[in-house]
């Protein structure tokens, strides 16, 4: 009876040990100001130039854009994994060139999505257990489904990056550019 109560000490002990290690995350966040974004509002200003004026955009949305990462830790200064990060936009083409009240006004809708999926890489440099700061980059493939699908390059530089909380659950914001926004909120679990 003694040896199986050492043996199941000894496995709960390495068992919490290994509980520790933390060398997997999956996050969930939401960003502003993507490629997304302004590829929209350029496309509002090309439609207006070359239109001379006759046809604009208005009412446009922005969900935002809503990602999934997984990490997987190297070693306490590098993590590997990918990124899943969706947007939609849309909005209303508007021909000035009609009255406010013609129901002819409105030529069309604006209509996109945008599908990134990424590997990225990211590299802690200050660690403390209820705070540290890191780098990221991600590059990949981005699906924009507009009528038609097209793909483009995906990509998220954030050299700014914060964490906080306790060691399993964490908060985090990180301020860069790219598929994922300028600004990225979200909430991370370690295990």
């Amino acid at each position: 009876m003694k040896k199986i109560l050492i043996i199941a000490a000894l496995i709960s002990v390495s068992w919490s040990a290994r509980s520790q290690d933390w060398r997997n995350e999956i996050a969930l966040s939401y960003g502003q100001l993507s490629v997304g974004e302004f590829v929209y509002v350029l496309g509002g200003v090309f439609t207006g130039v070359f239109s001379l004026g006759h046809v604009t955009m208005e009412n446009p949305r922005f969900t935002g854009v809503v990602s999934l990462e997984y990490y997987h830790s190297l070693s306490k200064v590098f993590s590997v994994g990918g990124i899943i990060a969706a947007e939609s936009i849309w909005g209303n083409m508007i021909s000035t060139s009609k009255e406010p009240d013609d129901p002819e006004r409105i030529n069309g809708r604006y209509d996109m999505m945008f599908l990134s999926v990424m590997p990225a890489v990211r590299a802690r440099w200050f660690g403390k257990p209820r705070f540290s700061m890191y780098s990221k980059v991600a590059v990949g493939l981005c699906a924009c489904f507009n009528g038609e699908t097209s793909f483009l390059p995906g990509v998220q530089l954030s050299p700014i990056c914060l964490e906080f909380g306790n060691p399993s659950i964490r908060g985090f914001l990180e301020i860069g550019a790219g598929m994922q926004g300028v600004v990225d909120l979200g909430i991370r679990h370690r295990f």
